[in-house]
């Protein structure tokens, strides 16, 4: 859900990366419109609809991709101290604003709609520090804050490993793969290791410890199409249909299955599905262009704007649905006239949110020296 591009990336666009990111958004914003169909009669046959989660683990994989890109190139030159916080400072820059802006507002919409689901003002304290779901489920408040734990203790775990490694005098491709055999198989044995799991959707696939390897499988795509480009070049149409079809076949799994007790679904899919979307990437990479016109600036703008959006969209949700779904009559006009009403808030809060807050921040960020020099060292290699 975030853009893990340095400097250049409003400047050096992927247009087949935009069209990825633009639809794990689009995936996620429908998904969470659900509760506003809820007022008309067909809402069972919208099961197929509950799929969309799955936005989040291509998120995961685009992630794991940008910054496993960024780590390759910036190479040896991770052992440095300043480069490793250079790094950091950029992450942090551009994920953590946000962040807690939209923390502080969950803490008014949370208290303005419903219970207050901790003890004391204490209960909120992980969330500062991204543990509110590091070893179990998250709490019933800004539910969606899951996934970006996920990514920010990534974001320190691996860089550290390959650090370590460098200053111990590891070569760098060998700390590379090292560290990245650890985030890919840990996460599986964690998940073998947690039989007791009786809710795979939230007890285990929205929990850090468990969902390192989608983003692992994001540095796998990275590290291959550095090594070997012309022949995933050759092959990345018939690679992106492997992908495509995986992916839809673990969509409609999802629409379907029980996923309360399931060995498969607890251990093996979490891993399946981010392979599905990393078999996209070869192609992805390769995309340039999608055509130069109005469907391509649409693509870019919602890909620019989507951490913005996957934070507006479930708080437009649950106020379209308190302030105006419950007010009208049942049926489908409700439904087609409040989901209209969400879909266009959560385009036009995220525009603004990015105009007037996301695109500062950035620009800001790029005043420290260590975050410069980090980037200085990615473009020298």
């Amino acid at each position: 859900m975030v853009d893990a591009r340095d400097d250049d990336h409003l400047r050096n666009r992927i247009a087949g990366l935009d069209l990825l990111r633009a639809s794990a958004i689009a995936l996620v914003v429908v998904y969470h419109a659900l509760p506003l169909f809820s007022v008309a009669p067909f809402f069972p046959a919208l099961r197929w609809l509950n799929g969309g989660w799955l936005g989040v683990d291509l998120f995961f994989v685009l992630s794991g991709f940008l910054i496993g890109d960024i780590l390759l190139r910036t190479g040896v030159r991770l052992g440095e101290s300043r480069i490793l916080l250079g790094f950091w400072i950029g992450r942090w820059g551009r994920t953590l604003p946000a962040y807690y802006l939209f923390l502080g507002f969950n803490v008014l919409l949370q208290r303005a709609f419903f219970n207050w689901p901790f003890g004391s003002w204490t209960g909120l304290g992980p969330y500062f520090v991204f543990t509110q779901n590091l070893t179990g489920r998250i709490p019933p408040f800004f539910f969606e804050s899951w996934s970006l734990a996920v990514e920010e203790w990534f974001y320190i775990v691996a860089p550290i490993a390959l650090w370590a490694l460098v200053r111990v005098r590891v070569g760098f491709p060998a700390a590379f793969c090292g560290t990245l055999a650890v985030m890919l198989s840990t996460p599986v044995l964690l998940r073998e290791l947690n039989p007791g799991a009786a809710d795979t959707a939230h007890g285990v696939a929205q929990v850090v410890v468990y969902r390192f390897d989608a983003i692992g499988y994001g540095m796998v795509a990275a590290a291959l199409l550095g090594r070997y480009p012309e022949f995933l070049n050759k092959w990345r149409r018939g690679i992106l249909g492997v992908g495509l079809a995986l992916s839809a076949g673990f969509y409609a799994y999802l629409c379907g299955a029980n996923l309360e007790s399931s060995w498969f679904s607890r251990v093996v899919l979490p891993s399946l599905i981010p392979l599905g979307f990393a078999l996209m990437l070869p192609w992805a990479a390769t995309r340039d262009s999608l055509g130069r016109g109005r469907f391509e600036r649409w693509v870019t703008a919602i890909s620019r704007q989507s951490y913005s959006l996957y934070l507006v969209n479930i708080p437009t949700s649950v106020l379209v649905f308190f302030l105006v779904s419950r007010r009208l009559p049942l049926g489908y006009r409700t439904v087609a006239f409040t989901v209209a009403i969400y879909l266009v808030a959560c385009l036009l809060l995220s525009a603004g949110l990015w105009r007037w807050f996301e695109a500062p921040v950035m620009q800001a960020r790029a005043r420290f020296s260590v975050f410069r020099e980090a980037a200085m060292a990615r473009k020298r290699r």
